[in-house]
């Protein structure tokens, strides 16, 4: 048996859609006292740095809406 190429695909866009604990104002942000960042922005962050690592674009927003609840997103 020959051995098989795996094509790895990489995430270009994320958007997040969410209330406000997509936007992450519950999380404080461990690097910046009085400043939140959210696991939206976080998983973001991460995703960017692996594009980047490989010479690819990425693209994120975050449409969460603060004060909205899950009901209200949904």
């Amino acid at each position: 048996m020959g051995a098989e190429t795996v094509a790895v695909k990489r995430w270009k866009r994320y958007v997040a859609i969410g209330d406000s604990l997509t936007e992450g104002m519950t999380d404080p942000d461990p690097g910046m006292p009085g400043a939140y960042v959210g696991w939206a922005d976080r998983l973001a962050v991460e995703l960017a740095a692996r594009a980047d690592a490989e010479d690819k674009e990425f693209g994120y927003a975050n449409l969460a809406i603060r004060g909205r609840l899950l009901a209200d997103v949904v």
